[in-house]
């Protein structure tokens, strides 16, 4: 029986509203959307609704998205929203990161955010392992420039490396370029949670939660070499590929590959003697 996802408004340190859905049954656990994405977007729902087989699963819009306020802001604005959000969730709960949302979800977690256990699912740490990547604050000056179409443009090309076509194939989508166009306004946020996607190895290094980092296997090259960078800098952290799965992952495939990371120390704490 399909049950419609309990809707909120929590209130970020600053007195941003962040409106949250919350859909499952189980263990708490936060998710966290990438770049463009907010909680009416279709592939961060599926994701939300195959992971609330096995938990509670609150997901939201990050700040300047979908039906949250605010707008643009530095890095530790997106790590209080987030930290709200863990507080409405109740306990320590998970966390799931995709893509720069992961970015936010390490800095939350460097910074002694109550967090269980973290999945970070291919952190775009480009500026790490290409020495051609330009300026990131490109995509600021764009922004504030009123260049959407060129911050998009920017985004998919040079930080995430998609073929010179894709934004040509997109534009032709009216409905999928829409969205693009309306999520740029947030793309510099996603420059301050990401360092400039330059990796932040002194704060990764602070993290004492369980860390799993998570590539797919059909993603480029670079990708792989970055959450490599990440689990090298975060003590005593996992890595997983998730083979047949690329930058945007299949939500069911992502739940599947997550569930027995999360679950495993529930699993294996000893039962108590009589």
């Amino acid at each position: 029986m399909h049950v419609e996802p309990a809707e909120r408004t929590v209130v970020s340190a600053d007195g941003t509203a962040i409106a949250t859905s919350t859909t499952g049954s189980g263990p708490a656990l936060v998710l966290v959307a990438g770049p463009f994405d907010h909680r009416a977007f279709g592939a961060l729902t599926e994701t939300a609704t195959a992971l609330a087989e096995h938990f509670t699963v609150t997901w939201y819009d990050r700040r300047g998205r979908g039906e949250s306020g605010g707008g643009l802001a530095e890095a530790q604005r997106e790590v209080e929203d987030l930290e709200a959000v863990i507080a409405a969730a109740g306990g320590r709960p998970s966390v799931v990161g995709l893509c720069a949302g992961a970015g936010l979800v390490l800095l939350a977690a460097a910074g002694g955010a109550p967090i269980e256990r973290a999945v970070a699912w291919e952190p775009p740490y480009r500026a790490s392992v290409d020495p051609r990547f330009p300026d990131p604050e490109r995509i600021t000056a764009l922004v504030r420039g009123g260049r959407a179409a060129a911050a998009v443009r920017f985004f998919l090309r040079r930080v995430l490396g998609t073929p010179w076509l894709a934004p040509v194939v997109l534009r032709m989508q009216r409905p999928a370029w829409a969205g693009l166009l309306a999520g740029a306004a947030t793309l510099p946020n996603d420059v301050h949670v990401m360092t400039g996607f330059a990796l932040p190895t002194e704060a990764l290094a602070r993290i004492t939660t369980p860390v799993l980092v998570m590539t797919g296997g059909s993603s480029p090259d670079w990708l792989k070499l970055a959450a490599h960078a990440a689990v090298e800098a975060v003590p005593g952290s996992e890595h997983t590929v998730l083979q047949d799965q690329a930058h945007v992952v299949n939500g069911a495939a992502l739940a599947e590959g997550v569930v027995p990371f999360l679950l495993r120390q529930r699993v294996e704490e000893p039962f108590p003697l009589g």
